[in-house]
């Protein structure tokens, strides 16, 4: 037989030549084997391939790794324990067993030993715990008094809960409750004297605008009652107005003479051609001298006179 690198062979074929190399099959069937795998695709037969007898199947991911865990399983069964020399008493078995001598470390807490017989084995362990748990609703540690060592507390600040986190809690979060109760109530007191403040308010402002309205109403009768009154009275002026230009005193073609002022002339007048006597004068309030218009203001200035009001 050719001898063939690794990298040339097909998956089979490295198969079969680890199998023998660890005594599962023989050379011969190798052989069979190798020859199966070397025949051309195109005349290669199709059909199944039997399960060798001595082959136990494993529950793997591939026939490969079942070989090889099967292989080594085999392996280690045959291989004999060997014990360190020197450390066997006369008269001690070889059995294995637990030895009550060896001392934990001290800060390292011992759990319990599972199984009735107190027995510490890699199934046993697991499914005892299991069953109690199971049927007693119990935690994997069993008490105090049952084991051989005791469980230290939780350190302050620890994240473990306990039922007095729990019952903490709960009170924390009654008296936050309780205490938010409180101020809700209050403020909910506020509130309604606010709103009770705001609707007096309220009222004494609509009560404001309605008579701020019946004020400016009152003004406007007022301003009109003004205005008619004025109106009166200037009607009545006027009435007194003409009523006194019927008592004036008008006297014509008084000569112009602007050295004397009209009450002089006017005094003048009386007492030089009406020969009144200075205690025979009337009284003169107001004297007006009164010239002519402009069409007959060339006769006037030429002539010199005018007229004279006095009343």
């Amino acid at each position: 037989m050719a001898f063939r690198s690794i990298s040339s062979m097909t998956k089979q074929e490295r198969i079969m030549m680890r199998a023998e190399k660890f005594g599962m099959i023989s050379s011969e069937e190798h052989k069979k084997a190798a020859r199966a795998a070397r025949v051309m695709p195109h005349t290669k037969r199709k059909g199944t391939v039997k399960a060798n007898s001595s082959l136990m199947p494993l529950q793997t991911s591939s026939p490969t790794q079942q070989s090889l865990d099967h292989c080594t399983v085999k392996l280690l069964n045959q291989m004999p324990v060997v014990l360190p020399a020197g450390r066997l008493e006369e008269g001690a078995s070889t059995a294995l067993r637990l030895d009550t001598s060896l001392s934990t470390p001290e800060n390292l807490p011992l759990l319990c030993l599972a199984g009735e017989r107190g027995e510490m084995t890699l199934l046993g362990l697991a499914k005892d715990a299991e069953l109690k748990s199971l049927e007693g609703r119990v935690s994997l540690i069993e008490p105090k008094d049952l084991c051989q060592g005791s469980i230290e507390p939780p350190a302050v600040g620890s994240t473990v809960v306990t039922l007095d986190t729990f019952w903490k809690a709960i009170q924390n979060l009654t008296d936050l409750v309780f205490k938010s109760t409180q101020e809700t109530t209050l403020l909910v007191s506020k509130m309604d004297n606010l709103s009770k403040s705001l609707e007096v308010n309220k009222q004494e402002t609509l009560a404001h605008f309605v008579q701020v309205i019946k004020d400016v109403a009152g003004l406007k009768d007022l301003t009109s009652a003004i205005i008619k009154d004025d109106n009166t009275i200037h009607q009545k002026l006027k009435r007194i107005e003409n009523f006194n230009r019927r008592l004036n005193l008008r006297l014509l073609n008084f000569p112009r003479m602007s050295e004397i002022t009209p009450v002089d002339l006017l005094r003048k007048y009386f007492l030089e051609i009406l020969d009144f006597s200075s205690t025979n004068i009337p009284s003169l309030n107001k004297v007006y001298l009164l010239y002519s218009s402009k069409k007959r203001s060339i006769g006037f200035f030429l002539s010199g006179k005018g007229e004279l009001w006095s009343n």
